[in-house]
C-alpha cells in the first residue's frame, strides 16, 4: 500500500460529504410534549442537512417527511337523526298552551293587514276640489250674484223714474236675460226662506237675537207710519171733529198772536229769535227785568164759573184743556203789554233827559 504523495500548490482536497440521517416515518406521532421537544431538535438538525443539501444540489429537492407539524382535522359533532327531543317537546307544549289561551295566535295571514298602517287611498287629481279656497269661491259667487241683483234693481228704478218718456220706443229683451231674472228671483226667494228658518231656529238665543227682534219691530212700526201717511195723502184732508177743530183753532190763533208780538218786539229793537214758521224759539227772551207780574182779567178772576160751565158742556176734559190754553194766552198777552209799556216809558224818560240837556246847553250859550 503506497503512501499518499505530497503535493504542492493552492489546490486543496475535497472533504468527504457527511452522510444524511433519515428519520423514522412514525417518529413524530408519539406524544404532544415529545413532539415539541423533538421538533426543535430535529428542526435544528434538519436545517443543517437542508443547507448542505441545497448547497450540493439546488435543483433537486424532495419533500421531507416529519419536518412540519401535523395538521389536525376539526372535530365535527355528530348530528342525530331526531335532533334535540327535549327542546321540541317543550316548544310543542308552549304552542299548545298558547292556542288554548288564544286560538288565533298563529293566524298570521288573517291579522297581517290590520297590523300594517293603513295607507291613504290615492284619489283622482282631476276630481279634487281646493281644500281652503272652497269657501272663498262660494263667497265670490254670492257677491257676483248680489251685484247682478243690485244692477237689475237699479235699472228698474231708473225705468220707473223715466216714466212714459221712452214708452214709444222698442224694447229688446233676450232669452238669456229673462233666464237670469228668473234665476235671481228664485235665489232671492230661497235666501228669504232660509233666513226665516234660521230666525225661527235661533229665536231667543242671546242678545243678538234680542236686538235683531227690536230692530225688526222698529222697522215694522216705521213702515206702518209711512203707509198711513201715504194713505192720508192719497185720500186728502179729512173733516176734523168738533173738539179737535176748536183745539186746532186755538193753537193757530195763539201761534199767530205770538208771531205778531215777536215781530213787533224785533221792530222795537228787542232781540227775539224766530224760526222759519214765524214761531218764537225761546220764549224766555220775551221776559225782561222786573217781577213780570201778570194782571188778572175779569174772565181769569172767575175760574170757578168757567170750569163749572165747561164741565157742564158736552166737551168734558177737552174743554178744560181749552180753557187753560186761553188763560195762558191771555197771561202772555198781558205780559207783552207790560213789557211794551215799560220800554215806551224808558224811551219817554230818555227823551225828557235829552230835552233837559238841550235847554241847559242853550242857557249856557246865552
Amino acid at each position: 500500500m503506497s503512501k499518499p504523495g505530497v503535493t504542492f500548490g493552492l489546490g486543496f482536497g475535497k472533504k468527504a460529504p457527511v452522510p444524511r440521517k433519515t428519520k423514522a416515518i412514525f417518529g413524530d406521532d408519539d406524544d404532544d410534549d415529545d413532539n415539541g421537544d423533538n421538533d426543535g431538535a430535529d428542526h435544528g438538525r434538519g436545517s443543517k442537512a437542508d443547507t448542505a443539501a441545497t448547497s450540493k444540489a439546488p435543483g433537486r429537492q424532495r419533500p421531507r417527511l416529519g419536518t412540519d407539524p401535523p395538521k389536525l382535522k376539526a372535530k365535527t359533532q355528530a348530528s342525530s337523526m331526531f335532533g334535540d327531543l327535549s327542546a321540541s317537546r317543550t316548544s310543542r307544549k308552549n304552542a299548545q298552551t298558547a292556542q288554548d289561551v288564544d286560538p288565533s295566535v298563529y293566524e298570521y295571514d288573517a291579522v297581517y293587514d290590520s297590523m300594517k298602517p293603513k295607507k291613504h287611498e290615492a284619489t283622482d287629481q282631476s276630481h279634487q276640489k281646493p281644500q281652503y279656497m272652497d269657501s272663498m269661491l262660494q263667497a265670490a259667487e254670492v257677491r257676483k250674484r248680489d251685484k247682478l241683483i243690485a244692477e237689475e234693481k237699479k235699472i228698474a228704478r231708473e225705468r220707473a223714474a223715466e216714466g212714459d218718456e221712452f214708452a214709444d220706443k222698442e224694447k229688446f229683451v233676450t232669452a238669456a236675460y229673462k233666464r237670469q231674472q228668473e234665476e235671481n228671483r228664485r235665489i232671492e226667494e230661497e235666501e228669504k226662506r232660509r233666513e226665516e228658518q234660521e230666525a225661527r231656529e235661533n229665536k231667543g238665543k242671546g242678545m243678538a237675537a234680542f236686538y235683531k227682534d227690536l230692530l225688526d219691530r222698529d222697522e215694522e212700526r216705521h213702515a206702518a207710519v209711512v203707509k198711513a201717511a201715504q194713505e192720508l195723502a192719497s185720500k186728502g184732508p179729512r173733516e176734523p171733529q168738533a173738539g179737535q177743530d176748536d183745539d186746532d183753532d186755538d193753537d193757530e190763533d195763539r201761534e199767530k198772536a205770538e208771531a205778531a208780538k215777536a215781530r213787533k218786539l224785533r221792530q222795537e229793537g228787542i232781540d227775539v229769535e224766530i224760526n222759519e214758521d214765524g214761531q218764537v224759539v225761546d220764549k224766555r227772551q220775551l221776559l225782561r227785568s222786573g217781577l213780570n207780574v201778570y194782571v188778572k182779567t175779569k174772565e181769569a178772576a172767575e175760574p170757578d164759573m168757567a170750569q163749572a160751565r165747561d164741565k157742564g158742556s158736552p166737551r168734558g176734559a177737552g174743554g178744560d184743556r181749552q180753557t187753560s190754553r186761553q188763560q195762558e194766552s191771555r197771561m202772555f198777552e198781558d205780559q207783552l203789554e207790560q213789557l211794551l209799556k215799560r220800554s215806551r216809558g224808558d224811551d219817554d224818560d230818555h227823551d225828557d233827559d235829552q230835552d233837559e240837556q238841550q235847554t241847559k246847553s242853550r242857557k249856557t250859550e246865552r
